[in-house]
């Protein structure tokens, strides 16, 4: 729930609040890095660089890591598994230039759907 609300807050520009539900939320002693994540980018849409890079630091401190993102992939010869950026696997060369394809595709219809520009959008 305190997860949620940090994301509303950061959508309905309400700092206050969020700042309110994020500490709740460290409160809890929470291990999943997606909700580090949300703190954030509470703080960088706010433009609190301060508090942004507080979080930072205890990401960093507290070795919060993603887990690696396990995707599948079928090239009508049934699924295959791999993982982000694996190039190691045998169909790493299609995989990427079909996940390149899409990529592109998905950032055109973004840019076209995106109206505010209060956001800060990483590049994958």
């Amino acid at each position: 729930m305190w997860a949620a609300l940090v994301g509303a807050c950061q959508v309905y520009e309400n700092t206050e609040i969020g700042e309110r539900a994020a500490k709740k939320l460290l409160e809890m002693g929470t291990d999943n890095p997606g909700h580090y994540v949300l703190i954030a980018n509470l703080y960088a849409a706010a433009g609190c660089w301060d508090e942004l890079a507080r979080v930072r630091t205890m990401i960093r401190d507290l070795c919060v890591r993603k887990s690696p993102v396990l995707a599948w992939a079928n090239f009508g010869n049934g699924f295959h598994p791999f993982l982000a950026r694996d190039r190691s696997n045998p169909l790493a060369p299609e995989i990427f230039e079909v996940s390149d394809t899409l990529n592109g595709q998905m950032s055109n219809q973004l840019c076209l759907c995106l109206r505010d520009t209060k956001y800060i959008l990483e590049k994958i």
